[in-house]
């Protein structure tokens, strides 16, 4: 056994490196040290008798503090981190252990609360966090930022149509009878016309908003590419690149829009690196490696990367573009997507061209019984 030197010294340390709460079996706050009066704001004599309420800060919803006091309750340590809120309005963050102290048998009779101030730890975090949004945001405006520029144009030859259209059925107006046959025709013309601005302005938004969350849910793959190559396709039309597509209609879980943005950014990656090379080509293709994946390659006609670069290729700021035609974020967090929704996207060295490989899981049920067609 230790001696009552030795407890005391102990005591001492604790006290000196934590925040240090006992509460009594109702959860009543029987003991709190100087660390937790600082930290809290409050005297000792307004924190004993009254429970740990008095620090919520309404972060947390009931059933965390459920199941916090269900576990040690039941003679169970408890770890977690806690977000509390100080007597003059402030919110600080606590990663907190709780164990409960009990007799030789029965219920805990007490409980001590052994707990470390990690506000600073949780402020950084969210900064880089926050940062990460405002980098992914930015290289998604970046990666769009061309396509969006050739957007103009490329609504003008439908706008052109429907004002031909409008025309002609100003003409019809004035011949009687009215030709049924030339008035179907103009309808269906001014509707394409409307159809095509209309997918036009749709994969532009889709493509500039946030979609961290974004539900997942069961995606047609062939239908997703097919939307991103009209959204691209003004492009690859002035620099005269021939993108070549093997269709298979199949479906998988996953955020369209992250998806999509994935395949925007290989595409432009591509576009940028061949645009001035005299054959001009892209190619994009499925493949089933196995039962629980499916993998999507986007090939160009360039060279493959020098070893020494290829290893650099989807680390945050390094690029192979020209200084001030990308920043680098793009391929990074083209990455970070594709691990979330549980897969990869890697360069591969193999090939004899530029060559990217996503690689998604396939559940044979989907995540979500909606279809989405992004």
């Amino acid at each position: 056994m230790p001696s009552e030197h030795l407890l005391s010294l102990y005591y001492k340390a604790l006290n000196v490196a934590n925040i240090v709460a006992i509460t009594d079996a109702a959860g009543k706050i029987t003991h709190a040290n100087e660390n937790f009066c600082k930290i809290s704001g409050y005297g000792s004599d307004e924190l004993i008798g009254q429970d740990h309420r008095l620090l919520n800060s309404g972060h947390h919803p009931k059933s965390f503090f459920l199941e916090m006091w269900g576990q040690i309750s039941s003679g169970l340590v408890w770890r977690g981190q806690i977000k509390n809120k100080a007597k003059n309005g402030t919110c600080y963050w606590v990663d907190t252990t709780i164990v409960p102290l009990r007799g030789d048998e029965g219920p805990p009779i007490a409980y001590l609360s052994i707990r470390h101030d990690i506000t600073p730890h949780i402020e950084r975090t969210e900064k880089i966090r926050k940062q990460h949004q405002q980098m992914g945001r930015a290289a998604r405006l970046a990666g769009i930022g061309e396509l969006v520029g050739t957007l103009a144009h490329e609504i003008m030859n439908p706008l052109v149509v429907v004002q031909g259209a409008g025309e002609r059925l100003a003409d019809l107006a004035t011949q009687v009878p009215i030709d049924p046959k030339a008035l179907e025709s103009l309808s269906q013309r001014l509707l394409r016309s409307a159809a095509r601005i209309q997918d036009l302005i749709k994969n532009v938004r889709a493509a500039a908003r946030d979609s961290t969350e974004e539900p997942m849910v069961s995606t047609n793959i062939q239908s997703l590419i097919q939307d991103v190559l009209l959204f691209t396709e003004p492009r690859f039309k002035r620099h005269d690149i021939r993108v070549e597509f093997k269709e298979a209609p199949i479906h998988l879980p996953c955020r369209p829009t992250q998806i999509a943005q994935i395949i925007i950014n290989l595409l432009n990656n591509s576009c940028d690196s061949i645009n001035s090379l005299p054959e001009k080509w892209i190619r994009i293709e499925f493949s089933r490696p196995d039962l629980d994946a499916l993998e999507i390659s986007v090939t160009d006609s360039g060279p493959a990367l020098p070893p020494e670069m290829a290893k650099k290729l989807g680390t945050p700021f390094f690029t192979t573009k020209p200084l001030g035609e990308g920043i680098g974020t793009g391929l990074s967090l083209s990455i970070k997507i594709a691990r979330q929704h549980g897969g990869d996207l890697r360069y591969d060295a193999s090939s004899p061209h530029a060559r990217f490989v996503l690689r998604l899981p396939l559940k044979s049920e989907p995540v979500s019984s909606s279809s989405a067609k992004q």
